[in-house]
This record gives C-alpha cells, structure tokens and sequence, in this order.
C-alpha cells in the first residue's frame, strides 16, 4: 500500500479544470527571459521545478504541481521558445541550451537544490541537468523521458522524421500549419494520450487556443524544429555526453513513471532507465501514454508525494 499521502484536491468530473497559474518572465543568465509558473498558495515547502517536453508548456503541469502544493513549493517552466518564453538568444535549441535555461532559472530563484520533474524532453533535460550540476537537484522525478532508444523513433509519428530532413522539412512545415488548429489539436492528444476521450472539453479547447496563438509566434516552429533536432543529436552524442552514460552516473533519487501505451517513447525505454539508473524506482501505468501527469495526476501525485518525502 504505501505511506499515506496528503494531496490537495482536483475540481469533480462535472467542474470546469483548473486554469493555468499566474507567472511571469525571469532572467536566467542565456541572454533570452525564461517564463516561469508559480502554483498558486505557496506552502513554504522545498522548491520543485517541472519541465515540460516537446510542444509542450509550463501548463501541462498544472493538475500535478496543485496536487503537490502542499509538500512542495512548484515553479513550471516555458522551455526558451516554447509558451509564453521568449526565443533562444541565438536562434539555437540544443539540449544543452535547455538545460541551462533551466538551471538558470534554479540559481535564479535562491533556493538551493530543488526537486527537479521532467516529461519528455523535459526529463532528458532533467536527466542531463542533475549530471551537470548535481549540487541543484534534490530529487528527480520522470515521466517519460526521452532517453535514446536502441531503436530510434521506432513508434514516433513518421512525419517526425521528415522534419528532421534538410531540405524537405520547410515544405512539410508549411503543410502542416496549413491543417485547421482543431484537426491537430486532435492529433497531438491521439499521439500523446491512451485515450484522449478522456481530456476535459475545456483543456481541449485550451490546447487549440494555444496552437492558435503559436502559430502568430514568429518562431514557434523553429523552438519545435531546432528543439526536435537538438534532443536527436543528443541521443547520438557518445562518451561522457551520452545521456545513458550521465544517468547511470547519477547519484540523486530517481522515480520513473512510464505508461504502458505511449506511442512515443517506448516503455522498453524505461525498463533500460530502471536498469542504469541506481536505486530507481520504476512505476508503469497500463491505461497511459506519454503524459501520465495528464491522464492520471491523481496516481501519479501520490507517487511523487512518496518519492520527494522521502528525499527531504
């Protein structure tokens, strides 16, 4: 069973969601200002920091971090041109870019070491944050990370490889920004999510706004391009820059979360993680995909409850 846990409370099945938080844009010493969500009623509690993945936002944190409010103090992160952040100073979006965005924003807000959560590209991120300045990272917890496969987009959307082809990928920008917002707003959750029958009518709406108001953003697809191409070239970086290398190497408490049916990164990948990473724990949910934090925040809170009380 495990300990018992203190989470707050979500609205019911017949309430509107919750809204995104409050935030504001920081500087976090990489020449462009980083946009940073505050839960809202701090607690006093340790500070964690939560870094979304690709196309993502600060906002899909937002059921988790409420949960989590009353052990830990939740700043979201807008990775540098994704949200409400401003573009990369040199137009580049390297992993390495990310990860000192993100750590900038630590050393930005003078709490010391933070319980550090990562989806997705957010917990490569994570992963390569907590090698690098281990001294910032109280506790990891990783849902999905995008860890290299052995198999490279094995499940991914095939029209993933063709943004990544020089030459080609221009063209097949143009036509995807061509489909309606609504229509990719459904295949974002098709391929994100188990059953996106299952996302609140409200948070659907949300994620078409926000498709709608990226695609005035001059460069939103080129954070999402350059961003694309950056984590591939870091599943190939060898020797000490290997992300399998720097996890293995990691020495801070470590709980993966994986659902069963993401389309994204396999669940083989975080068998491979549990395996590498030293005293891990691994917990996989049968009915998720590659946003547990989404589709199960109230299992996923209670986990992570667990995890960071025993990190204090």
């Amino acid at each position: 069973m495990g300990a018992p846990v203190s989470l707050r409370e979500l609205p019911g099945p017949d309430a509107p969601p919750l809204g995104p938080w409050a935030g504001s844009l920081l500087d976090a010493g990489t020449g462009a200002r980083v946009f940073v969500r505050r839960v809202p009623d701090s607690t006093g509690a340790e500070p964690a920091v939560f870094v979304h993945g690709l196309g993502g936002a600060a906002t899909n944190w937002t059921d988790l971090a409420w949960l989590l409010a009353d052990v830990v103090d939740g700043y979201a992160v807008d990775l540098p041109g994704f949200g409400y952040s401003e573009p990369a100073a040199d137009g580049r979006y390297r992993l390495d870019a990310h990860v000192d965005a993100v750590q900038g924003v630590i050393r930005r807000l003078e709490r010391g070491a933070v319980h550090l959560f990562g989806n997705s590209l957010g917990g490569a991120v994570a992963v390569r944050l907590a090698a690098d300045h281990p001294d910032l990272v109280r506790s990891l917890t990783l849902v999905s990370p995008a860890l290299p496969d052995l198999t490279p987009w094995r499940l991914h959307d095939p029209r993933l490889l063709v943004l990544l082809t020089p030459g080609v990928r221009g063209i097949a920008q143009r036509r995807l920004s061509s489909v309606p917002a609504a229509a990719r707003a459904r295949r974002m959750l098709r391929l994100c999510y188990a059953d996106p029958t299952r996302v609140h009518p409200d948070r659907v709406d949300q994620v078409i706004a926000e498709i709608e108001r990226r695609d005035r953003v001059s460069w939103a697809n080129r954070a999402l391009l350059g961003s694309l191409d950056g984590l591939a070239r870091a599943n190939l970086e060898p020797g000490s820059r290997s992300l399998w290398r720097q996890a293995a190497a990691l020495e801070v408490p470590t709980l993966l979360l994986w659902g069963r049916k993401d389309r994204l990164v396999n669940v083989a990948v975080g068998h491979r993680a549990h395996r590498r990473i030293r005293g891990s724990k691994l917990v996989i949910y049968p009915d998720c995909g590659h946003v547990a934090q989404l589709e199960a925040p109230e299992r996923v809170a209670a986990e992570a409850w667990r995890h960071v009380t025993a990190a204090r």
